[in-house]
């Protein structure tokens, strides 16, 4: 069923139309002049509008124009005795649907307002659709941002949570390092110092008397330095004291030293000439990401070279560690290794850095470390270096000549070299 405005100065046509679309189950509105019309399209909700263009005064194609600029979506068919080509271009502009010339068969009236009818409905239901779907649009962006915003939350608190067990970790290391060294450490001095002294009162004793026992003492004496050695590689290894006494550069530089006489890796370091005042967490987390990459190295790599790089450039403190390994493809990397990179990330993230992994497999590796430096230089402690960038400085304390940036690409440019 729809609702149709009829619009004819003539009654006996009006009666006429108006029973067959009653007839036909429409809603009809009848109208006898352009006025009465206009009022109609503004009050009623219509489908389609009838409308006689030669009326006693007006005409139909005002209406027609304002239902164009009111009501679009109402569809208009015009009704004339008389066609001619000015009405028929006035009805081009105003997009009118269809025509009906009197006189008219019941027929052919019904056929035109059922086809108007229809057309209104599809045009109907796809605005309903077009509004479903921008409603669903709509639906689905809010649900993304509050997504979105959801998952930035857990990321920033799983940094956050990263970050606090590093620093819960840091200092269950610090502590246990300080009891190791406090407790442990000085009760091995103690008891070293006690077997010498056995030592050297059984020494006087006539051959034969107390020699077993001065021999067992002679024994135990290298026991007890093995363990305080291994005593102070521990506490070394929890926490290097000098990181926090020395600084960060001679932290690394221990740390490199300390690689190198270990594993009998090659390594070439490269520090600026000042020393570098950072705050603790940050040369801590520095420091610890070197450690790692040293580590996945020895453990991964099946490198002989190893070139490590410490520079300042445009506020930023960049360090880079480069090996001339095996190489891998970062994509590929197994869970057990890729714990190891994350816990870099993690820590990078922590001062606001970047890590970036290079390798390819066959050209070693590349791990590039980027933070933002806020920080003081000093007087250098560790020679008279003019200030600025020297070159590279082995862990033996050699120094080679100055070069420029190390290349981190893992390719076949890499001055390390691949296997």
């Amino acid at each position: 069923m729809a609702v149709i405005l009829l619009l004819d100065d003539e009654k006996s046509i009006r009666t006429i139309l108006g029973a067959l679309l009653k007839d036909a189950g429409h809603e009809v509105i009848e109208a006898a002049d352009t006025d009465e019309a206009i009022r109609c399209v503004e009050r009623y909700p219509l489908d389609v509008a009838l409308l006689d263009i030669l009326l006693g005064t007006g005409n139909g194609l005002d209406v027609a124009r304002h239902i164009h600029d009111w009501r679009p979506d109402v569809r208009v068919i015009l009704m004339t005795g008389e066609p001619n080509f000015a009405s028929a271009r006035q009805s081009i502009s105003l997009r009118i649907f269809d025509y009906l010339v009197k006189p008219f068969e019941p027929q052919a009236v019904l056929e035109t307002i059922s086809r108007a009818a229809a057309a209104k409905a599809r045009d109907m239901e796809r605005i309903l659709l077009i509004k479903e779907r921008e409603r669903t649009q709509e639906d689905l962006e809010r649900r993304v941002r509050v997504r979105t915003a959801e998952l930035n939350q857990a990321a920033v608190n799983l940094h956050a949570l990263a970050a606090h067990l590093q620093v819960v970790r840091e200092e269950e290391r610090k502590a246990l390092a300080r009891e190791l060294h406090d407790e442990f450490g000085q009760k091995l001095t103690a008891l070293q110092i006690d077997l010498s002294w056995l030592d050297r009162k059984l020494q006087p004793v006539q051959p034969g008397l107390g020699a077993e026992m001065r021999d067992k003492i002679v024994a135990m004496m290298p026991l007890v330095e093995q363990l305080t050695e291994m005593t102070q590689a521990i506490c070394a290894s929890l926490r290097p004291g000098m990181l926090d006494d020395l600084g960060l550069l001679a932290a690394i530089e221990w740390q490199v030293e300390d690689c190198e006489r270990r594993t009998g890796l090659k390594c070439a370091l490269s520090i600026p000439a000042e020393d570098l005042v950072l705050e603790r967490d940050d040369a801590l987390a520095l420091f610890r990401i070197l450690q790692e990459a040293l580590t996945n190295v020895v453990r991964h790599a099946q490198a002989t070279q190893v070139m490590i790089k410490l520079v300042i450039t445009d506020g930023e403190l960049e360090m880079d560690v480069q090996d001339n390994g095996r190489g891998f493809t970062p994509e590929a990397c197994p869970v057990s290794e890729a714990l190891g990179l994350l816990s870099m990330r993690e820590r990078a993230i922590g001062f606001q850095g970047t890590v970036n992994i290079q390798s390819k497999p066959g050209h070693g590796t590349a791990v590039q470390v980027r933070m933002p430096l806020v920080q003081r230089v000093v007087t250098s402690v560790h020679g008279e270096n003019s200030p600025g960038f020297e070159g590279p400085t082995t862990a033996s304390g050699t120094s080679s000549s100055p070069s420029g940036p190390v290349s981190i690409t893992g390719s076949d440019s890499s001055p390390l070299g691949g296997e």
